[in-house]
């Protein structure tokens, strides 16, 4: 006896209702209900699976009809399709089937039915519309970029696996890794990500039925645009398969980007702050640490490098200040909100032109939110010995401590290493979490007597 539906959907559920969108909940609720009429039944997962395959085969041999009526036949053939899959899922937990060939067929179910798909349509249109080449180009392209798409992912994904397990030779995953941007973070971030699978394969479910009832509809309102709803639509996945594939092999992700310097210059130019470091309750709890440390320390002098607009400067106490900066637009801002603050002074940092002058030290060098954005490493190298040299005796740096590729104007960087092969004499005296659980912490650097 199969259990009421309710029951039924706490023992088939893989994920809690609320956390589907409204789509794939009705999607989800017409497979609960099929699911539960074929456990009466001795049909299994597996042959739900094998009948998905089938229907969207089908959808696809329909889709390249390209008439009115094979069009609703290929719709009710697709979402079926989607539903099978959907369905076998329920099936297979209820039962507690082994995953065993299961995998494969769902494998096929959402790899290989698009790649049959999107050419499919792109010749629909072709009969449609009576353009004969096009169309069948693009769906044949899509239906390419998808393939690489998933299948980067998929690399990405397994090699995130094979860092992140102890073993002897692991150089080459490792250098696969820095060139796909896989790291600790990133592989968490694909663990939970859901490309390739039901989110993608509902995409196409229903973007491509929604544009083929608009399609008909046109066909039916004007003969002469047949073919332009369904073109849409494949020329959506086209892009957006294209766009997805550039942005995660980094391709352009760096193209707009013109340099640090520039890059601060315009966004202080605009209008724009230092950050949400800068900002808040983050700006507090700096302040709280800083000032704390230059007052058990007895620090009479502060250099900064990277004083930004001055909005956290606001909240510091020091005897005596110097900030630099590589925006001219934000040492006026400091210039004009401190400009009755005689403790306090300001000149411009030139990264390559800027000269180690031992006249110009400080008890103590801050580097504030700084380092995460110097992706240029000739800036970054010249930046780190400019904070060191520029102290007599404590640096502190709040920053992030990994490696990752650069992101527009954001490249983390795991500084300490950095220190300890270049600065040995600068030992880590502390290290302070961020109180708020971001990427940042403070670490504090002691000059060797």
């Amino acid at each position: 006896m199969v259990e009421k539906i309710e029951e039924l959907r706490k023992l088939c559920a893989k994920e809690k209702a609320k956390k589907l969108s409204y789509v794939l909940r009705l999607y989800d609720e017409i497979a609960l209900y099929l699911a539960k009429i074929l456990l009466y039944t001795r049909i299994t997962a597996n042959q739900v699976s094998s009948a998905g395959i089938v229907f969207g085969g089908l959808s696809a041999i329909f889709f390249a009809y390209g008439s009115n009526i094979s069009l609703l036949i290929a719709v009710f053939f697709l979402n079926f399709w989607f539903i099978c899959d959907y369905c076998d899922g329920k099936i297979a937990r209820y039962r507690c089937t082994p995953k065993g060939i299961g995998g494969t067929l769902d494998w096929l179910n959402i790899r290989v039915v698009p790649h049959m798909l999107f050419p499919a349509v792109g010749i629909g249109i072709s009969i449609r519309s009576g353009e004969h080449f096009l169309p069948i180009i693009i769906g044949v392209l899509t239906a390419i970029l998808w393939f690489g798409t998933w299948t980067l992912h998929g690399i990405r994904r397994q090699l995130y696996n094979l860092l992140k397990k102890p073993s002897g030779n692991r150089g080459i995953f490792i250098f696969i890794g820095k060139i796909l941007n896989v790291n600790k973070t990133k592989g968490e971030r694909l663990q939970r990500s859901k490309i390739g699978s039901y989110g993608d394969a509902l995409y196409i479910c229903v973007g491509i039925t929604a544009f083929t009832i608009i399609d008909i509809v046109l066909g039916v309102i004007n003969n002469n645009v047949r073919g332009i709803g369904l073109f849409i639509i494949l020329l959506y996945f086209l892009i957006l398969y294209a766009v997805t594939l550039i942005i995660k092999t980094g391709l352009v992700r760096n193209f707009f980007f013109h340099g640090s310097s520039r890059y601060w210059e315009k966004r202080y130019s605009d209008g724009g702050n230092s950050g949400a470091g800068s900002q808040g309750k983050f700006a507090k709890f700096k302040a709280e640490i800083i000032n704390s440390f230059v007052e058990n320390n007895e620090i009479n002098s502060v250099i900064e490098l990277g004083c930004g607009d001055g909005n956290q400067l606001s909240l510091l106490v020091f005897p005596n200040y110097i900030g630099l900066d590589v925006s001219n637009t934000a040492l006026e801002l400091c210039m004009n909100h401190f400009k009755n603050d005689k403790t306090k002074s300001f000149s411009l940092y030139e990264p390559k032109y800027f000269e180690d002058n031992k006249s110009i030290t400080a008890d103590l060098t801050l580097s504030l939110d700084v380092i995460y954005h110097l992706v240029e490493d000739e800036i970054f190298n010249l930046y780190m010995k400019r904070v060191f040299s520029l102290s007599n005796n404590f640096v502190i740096i709040y920053s992030s401590n990994m490696n990752t590729k650069q992101r527009n104007h954001v490249k983390h960087r795991q500084f300490t290493r950095w220190i300890e092969n270049n600065l040995p004499e600068w030992d880590l005296i502390k290290e302070i979490k961020n109180r708020y659980e971001l990427h940042a912490n403070f670490y504090i650097y002691q000059k060797e007597k």
